[in-house]
């Protein structure tokens, strides 16, 4: 017998497209390296103990190699069939075998002595991930009798190393030979399974380098079969271990045309990155394969963590669904899926995924679910308004629009830009490798606990000594400065930020007086921004004394935003290069005035950002896309809308909080509504082609 192995380049034969290795996570397999001989006569247990495990635990089983090596392999005589190898030799001298019969679980992690274990053992070990999938495609041709063996290995995150160990051998089952009994007698009919024949890569296996998690790796090999062997009782497997020898996992496949099989195959299993801004579709598109061999069933899942504002549809062949469904598929059988993500005029974050986990029953070796992730940011983000999401100090939900206030004011602005994102979304925006840096961060805390989440004052931080200006606004912000007060949640992390990015003070925590704030009159930035009373909007929660704070700053350079009665600073701002802050000791969601706000917050975007286009201020725009054109854009009594298409579509607008104020089917191409009982602010179309599908999206102002 001889073998070529040979790395790199595929053969036409082996096709390059299908995946061989799975690419969910997946339990390690098993493989126990048995190591017995012809003239051991308890190897007779062994054998019946290996067979046990075959034919009992169907399809969870372990992979075998029973290597005939050592003293007891050696025949006493021409008659006794040899069934010994060099490299079954060297393996046995790497374990130091010297007790028959005995075996090795997955490599070095335990060694087995007596045959009467082999099951027990098997069955009591901890199932764990293999960090690197592996999987096997066989061609054999039979006039040749060339066995092309193509394999995959495919990293899953995790992977720390960057090398593994491949060992490729061959073994074959119905050998009939010699054996000695248990009960002494010689016995030449005896069938011998899992038998060694020959190993394709070195005894010592082989180096496979520089891996990279979720990168296909394909190493090709082929291997001359001997005229004497019986090529449908040969098998080939696979054992692939960690550059330090730790065992991975194992595959075996018969060598006649046979693939591992993977359950389902996601035709695109990449995750993707979105980059939307406010009004736009994205769709995508991937078929999800059984590769299983035979009938499976699946559930099919769809899960999404985007905003309030934004929508998202699953579609399974066309077919609008539910977050979840079963599905059952013939061998091969394809189903289409469309992921669809809608952001109705706002920029923000999101992650989207599908998944899909085989439904089997539960004695079949376990697997996670196969998934595809879509994570979606904004394309810019000069402006990020943040709101906390912390159930309130009373442990109930919070039921105030946080963001609303800033956001009605920057509507103003032709160059608002603004992106909306929840503390949770603004974490995990910037864990993503996002790099953008804004201009300013609006963050609104609520009355939660905590205020602010720990990993975003890191990030808040981290922007401000880039330059990044920061609105910071909230009742009991400042309380949390005081560890020794009663209820404080106050830790390092918040006091560093305070007290060396917001250069606070804290004083006290507010009043029952605290109900009304004025602005001071000389400064020449915030000087106009007039008059305020704060409302107990948590009125649920007044005997926990939630009042706004009193703050001062130690920066020589602030300037008092507005204060309360009796001359109680709420409010400061200051500019200390690199730094640029707005601290409020009370949330924009409490103050009465929502003028006083709409100045403050525009007053404060103009400091920030030296932006005065002031939309009510500004020339009136016509908004086009490929179907239709609207004008004049800001509107007041009258918005126009003209279709360059003679095909069917519907318009619907939406007001700003997504209520339904106009669906009205194509008459004609040129169009108008009349909008004077429409109040200002802003709105919402999306129109809607003849196959019921969003065609197009976007914002409108109403002035």
């Amino acid at each position: 017998m001889c073998a070529l192995w040979v790395l790199g380049f595929f053969l036409d034969s082996i096709s390059q497209a299908s995946f061989i290795a799975p690419r969910n996570k997946t339990f390690a397999k098993p493989v126990l390296q048995v190591f017995s001989g012809i003239q051991c006569n308890i190897c007779e247990i062994g054998d019946k103990a290996l067979s046990n495990i075959t034919k009992e635990h169907k399809p969870c089983i372990p992979n075998i190699i029973n290597y005939h090596a050592g003293p007891f392999a050696v025949p006493a005589n021409l008659n006794q069939r040899d069934l010994r190898t060099t490299c079954g030799e060297f393996i046995r001298s790497q374990y130091s075998i010297n007790s028959y019969p005995g075996a090795i679980l997955n490599g070095n992690s335990g060694r087995i002595i007596n045959a009467n274990q082999f099951e027990s053992s098997y069955f009591n070990i901890v199932e764990y991930y293999t960090p690197v999938n592996l999987g096997i495609k066989t061609l054999f041709d039979s006039v040749s009798r060339k066995i092309q063996i193509e394999v995959e290995l495919y990293p899953m995150p995790g992977f720390s190393d960057s090398s593994a160990i491949l060992d490729l051998h061959l073994i074959s089952n119905g050998i009939k030979g010699f054996q000695k009994m248990l009960d002494g007698s010689d016995n030449y009919q005896y069938i011998h399974n899992n038998v060694f024949i020959d190993a394709i890569t070195p005894c010592q296996g082989e180096w496979v380098r520089s891996l990279k998690v979720k990168t296909s790796r394909r190493l090709q090999y082929t291997y001359d079969l001997a005229s004497e062997l019986n090529p449908l009782n040969i098998e080939c497997i696979a054992i692939l271990k960690g550059s330090d020898g730790t065992y991975f996992t194992s595959e075996t496949q018969k060598i006649i045309d046979s693939q591992t099989k993977l359950g389902l195959t996601l035709s695109n299993d990449q995750d993707s990155t979105w980059l939307l801004k406010p009004g736009d579709i994205q769709k995508i598109d991937f078929t999800a394969i059984n590769s299983s061999g035979k009938r499976s069933d699946f559930l099919f899942s769809f899960k999404k963590e985007i905003p309030e504002f934004w929508n998202a549809e699953f579609l399974i062949d066309g077919e609008s669904k539910s977050d979840s469904i079963a599905v059952s598929l013939e061998s091969s059988e394809e189903k289409s899926i469309r992921i669809i993500i809608q952001t109705n005029g706002f920029a923000g974050f999101g992650e989207l995924s599908f998944e899909s986990v085989q439904m089997v029953p539960s004695n079949v070796c376990g697997t996670d679910p196969i998934r595809k992730k879509i994570i979606c940011q904004p394309v810019e983000c000069n402006t990020l308004v943040v709101y906390n999401t912390a159930k309130q100090t009373n442990g109930q939900e919070c039921k105030v629009n946080l963001w609303k206030p800033i956001t009605d004011a920057l509507d103003c602005f032709l160059c608002k830009d603004y992106v909306v994102l929840s503390d949770i979304e603004f974490e995990k925006l910037y864990l993503n490798e996002y790099e953008k840096v804004p201009r300013v961060i609006y963050y609104q805390l609520g009355w939660g606990n905590p205020p602010v989440r720990p990993a975003n004052y890191t990030i808040m931080r981290r922007f401000m000594d880039l330059g990044t200006g920061v609105f910071i606004a909230g009742q009991d912000i400042g309380y949390q400065m005081a560890s020794n007060l009663p209820g404080s949640s106050s830790n390092q992390a918040s006091k560093y930020f305070h007290s060396s990015y917001l250069s606070a003070r804290f004083l006290n925590n507010g009043d029952s007086t605290i109900n009304y704030a004025f602005a001071n009159s000389n400064d020449p930035e915030f000087g106009h921004i007039g008059t305020s009373d704060i409302l107990p909007i948590y009125r649920d929660s007044i005997s926990l004394n939630l009042y706004p704070d009193v703050i001062n700053s130690t920066s020589a350079n602030a300037k008092t935003l507005f204060s309360y009665t009796e001359n109680k600073i709420g409010g400061y701002y200051f500019e200390r290069l690199p730094h640029k802050v707005i601290y409020s000791g009370v949330g924009m969601e409490m103050f009465g005035n929502k003028n006083f706000v709409k100045e403050l917050i525009t007053k404060a975007h103009i400091w920030f950002n030296g932006c005065d286009k002031i939309i009510s201020n500004a020339k009136q725009h016509v908004i086009e896309n490929q179907v239709c054109r609207f004008y004049p854009n800001p509107f007041k009594d009258v918005l126009h809308f003209e279709f360059k298409s003679n095909d069917k579509f519907e318009i619907k607008i939406w007001t700003a909080d997504l209520k339904l104020i106009l669906h009205q089917i194509k008459v004609d191409n040129l169009n108008r509504i009349s909008t004077s009982n429409l109040p200002t602010g802003i709105y919402y179309y999306t129109i809607i082609d003849k196959e019921n599908q969003i065609y197009a999206s976007g914002g409108l102002m109403k002035m």
